[in-house]
């Protein structure tokens, strides 16, 4: 009985590595010859497939050569693979994006973008400034608090953290250039932090950095009752 538990979950550890090499070879092949390769419905099929084939194949393995004298070194291979299996999953539940619960408060990010009167023009600060957090909500662009320092004007800004997918920050500077702000705050922050530094935009693909902008910013946790002025 032993014999066959360990060929079973022998199996069931392999069976995930020929998925994750059928899908990665289909990924290599559809970079270098784009259009090329299956779908991804195709290649989803293609790797569950090869999945089962693989858990047959070193299942039957173990269970024969665990008869002949290698039980215990296939039993010491298991327990590897399922230590590795459970980090591997850990790290994953880990950066996975998770919705951010305070018990009766709720995160906010503010941050205060300076640009220099140059950019504006004579447009509107609204109509020049779109900051956006992937996974906020409720944006407030506070255009009232909005105020001068020498050639720059500072624009308070602020959303509601629901869920943390990457601490950044992105701007879009007049409709067309999009400027990239990453933030150095904790995964998962337990308690509201100071103003940070103010910095300029960082090269990022698909994004500019432009001279005249910057940006600084603070995580606070409020009563949820409280609306933020």
């Amino acid at each position: 009985m032993e014999r066959y538990v360990t060929a079973f979950v022998f199996g069931l550890c392999a069976a995930p590595l020929f998925f994750i090499l059928t899908l990665t070879a289909i990924d290599s092949i559809n970079r270098s010859d784009p259009g090329q390769g299956p779908s991804l419905s195709t290649s989803l099929l293609l790797g569950v497939i090869l999945a089962l084939v693989g858990f047959i194949v070193t299942g039957g393995l173990a269970l024969f050569y665990g008869g002949h004298g290698y039980l215990r070194p296939i039993q010491t291979t298991t327990a590897l693979m399922l230590a590795g299996w459970s980090i591997a999953g850990a790290i994953f539940a880990w950066h996975e994006p998770r919705q951010l619960d305070y018990s009766g408060r709720q995160g906010v990010l503010e941050a205060e973008i300076r640009v220099a009167t140059s950019l504006l023009d004579t447009l509107k600060p609204d109509q020049v400034i779109v900051p956006s957090f992937l996974g906020g909500s409720f944006d407030q662009l506070h255009t009232e608090q909005i105020r001068h320092e020498g050639n720059f004007l500072i624009i308070p800004w602020e959303t509601t953290v629901n869920v943390v997918y990457n601490w950044s920050i992105w701007v879009t500077l007049r409709y067309s250039q999009h400027l990239y702000f990453p933030m150095n705050l904790p995964y998962r922050p337990t308690q509201s932090t100071e103003w940070s530094d103010w910095s300029g935009p960082a090269p990022h693909k698909n994004s500019t950095t432009p001279e005249g902008i910057s940006l600084r910013y603070r995580f606070k946790l409020v009563p949820q009752s409280v609306q933020h002025q």
